[in-house]
């Protein structure tokens, strides 16, 4: 029988001949239509637009918490000049101690009890300067209050979109203008809450700066320099 030779060969080495199966229509892609494909992008455009309102949200979140730690790292910096003034008192101090005995002609058998040990004038000792804690206090809570009105409007531009995400007086199109247009003005308000906590950051920066961070930075320098000399004096002192 003519081909049966092929046939043969092919079942044999496990080749079965099927007849083409039917297109079954369940499985079977349509393509979209454009209508579809538009309401997908919109689907997108809204969610793009919700993902980027929770990162700002988080933005805010994060800024708040760090003008907080900023303020409370200015108070620590603030105690720790007045220390540093402390110290530069108690330097003056013991400064004082040691130009009276090296004035004094009996500090070698280690008495004072001489007339010359109290010859000299005693020299005002400088006062420190409190720097005084809550510095930025009144303007911080200002700050704060503000920040708290813009976000009650960033909270009702919220509401007022999911609103509009539900209404059904609103055909699919109006309604995704709608909630794009609210969803714009719920990340304008964000922005605006983020761009003050940026500027109370940068003031807070600068107060630090200015009002301990500089002076702060001079004053360990004047304190380790009498510090020096105080050691040397005294060890002088000891080997007369």
């Amino acid at each position: 029988m003519p081909g049966a030779s092929g046939r043969n060969k092919r079942e044999q080495i496990g080749i079965v001949d099927h007849e083409p199966l039917e297109e079954d229509e369940e499985y079977q892609t349509a393509e979209l239509t454009t209508e579809d494909k538009i309401r997908n992008a919109r689907g997108d455009i809204t969610n793009t637009q919700d993902n980027t309102t929770d990162m700002l949200d988080d933005i805010i979140g994060q800024g708040a918490e760090t003008n907080k730690k900023l303020y409370a790292q200015g108070e620590q910096l603030r105690r720790a000049r007045n220390d540093m003034q402390d110290i530069k008192e108690n330097n003056e101090i013991a400064q004082e101690q040691l130009e009276k005995m090296e004035l004094c002609c009996c500090v070698a058998i280690f008495i004072s009890c001489c007339c010359c040990c109290c010859a000299k004038e005693k020299k005002p000792v400088t006062k420190r300067k409190d720097v005084g804690l809550g510095a930025g206090e009144e303007e911080r809570r200002k700050n704060e209050r503000e920040r708290v009105q813009k976000l009650r409007k960033v909270n009702e531009a919220k509401r007022r979109a999911d609103g509009l995400k539900n209404a059904e007086d609103l055909d699919e199109k109006e309604r995704f203008e709608a909630v794009a247009d609210a969803q714009l003005d719920i990340m304008n308000a964000q922005l605006d809450v983020v761009g003050d906590l940026i500027k109370v950051q940068k003031e807070e920066l600068d107060r630090q700066k200015k009002d301990v961070l500089n002076p702060l930075d001079k004053e360990i320098d004047v304190n380790r320099a009498q510090i020096k000399a105080l050691d040397r004096r005294g060890k002088n002192l000891l080997n007369r």
